[in-house]
């Protein structure tokens, strides 16, 4: 049977001519590091890997085209999975609180995020290609590390929540430009983002985001000064979008945290709506 293999120093490899990976095949092995699949490997089942705490480096099959629900799920030291360029979908849960996965490049084919595919892991950033049509719900929920996320495909839907709980996420570009109406704590993080780069987005996209952040100043200025998010905070000046009768007050606080560059870009809106080069006192 495939799941009598033994890892041999760590090391499993499947053998040439394998087809599938039975659910739960291979769950909860604390022998394996490394894990090799031949392309002949054309389908892993519900739950194959999961719980392999111990597996760092995964090498997929070359023509695999799913990666099943729960899949490498609780694999916490997780390093390194390369993806293949047949990849269309990733499953439920498929890498659940793979906490050491760092990094992931998407394949161009990608077709669907499904609900809950990354939660909870390491995800620095990452590039999401046009041709992905779905993001599930709490697809990279609680991605604590992850500091930039682009959505490059203007006509994907993203689910509630895809990026709920990643808080350090301070700059980057979804094409759709906004959630659903509604979906309070999404719109706030989708405009932060527009901040970030306002000159990639479209006229309705740009117009939203500028309503919003005049409708809640208060509460964008607060995640600014949070997590020192200088791309938002950027765009904004650039924009001209802060009320100049606060500018004062967001300076004294940029300058009580230590936050130089934010005090910096805050310098440069006071001195541009009062339209002179004015001392300013801290």
């Amino acid at each position: 049977m495939i799941n009598d293999l033994d890892a041999i120093n760590g090391k499993l490899t499947v053998p040439d001519g394998t087809a599938a990976i039975d659910d739960g095949g291979f769950a909860g092995r604390e022998d394996i590091s490394e894990l090799y699949l031949p392309d002949s490997v054309h389908s892993l089942g519900i739950e194959a890997f999961c719980g392999c705490t111990q597996l760092k480096a995964v090498r997929l099959p070359s023509a695999l085209s799913e990666i099943s629900p729960a899949c490498f799920a609780e694999c916490t030291a997780l390093e390194c999975v390369e993806l293949p360029p047949s990849l269309l979908s990733i499953g439920e849960g498929a890498f659940l609180n793979c906490t050491a996965l760092c990094a992931v490049q998407f394949p161009e084919g990608l077709r669907e995020i499904a609900p809950m595919a990354f939660w909870n892991t390491g995800l620095e950033q990452l590039t999401i290609p046009e041709g992905v049509t779905v993001i599930g719900e709490n697809a990279f929920w609680s991605c604590e590390s992850l500091r930039r996320a682009d959505v490059l495909g203007k006509n994907t839907l993203i689910g509630e929540n895809a990026f709920g709980s990643c808080y350090e996420l301070t700059s980057g570009y979804i094409a759709p430009g906004y959630p659903q109406e509604g979906d309070a704590p999404s719109e706030l993080l989708y405009t932060l983002l527009w901040c970030s780069c306002p000159d990639r987005h479209g006229v309705e996209t740009s117009r939203r985001a500028e309503k919003y952040i005049q409708a809640n100043e208060a509460l964008i200025m607060e995640r600014i000064f949070k997590y020192n998010n200088i791309p938002a905070l950027s765009g904004i000046v650039g924009r001209g979008l802060l009320g100049a009768d606060k500018t004062d007050g967001y300076v004294r606080i940029s300058a009580e945290n230590g936050q130089a560059e934010l005090t910096a870009l805050l310098l440069q809106a006071r001195a541009s709506g009062r339209g002179i080069e004015e001392e300013f006192e801290l």
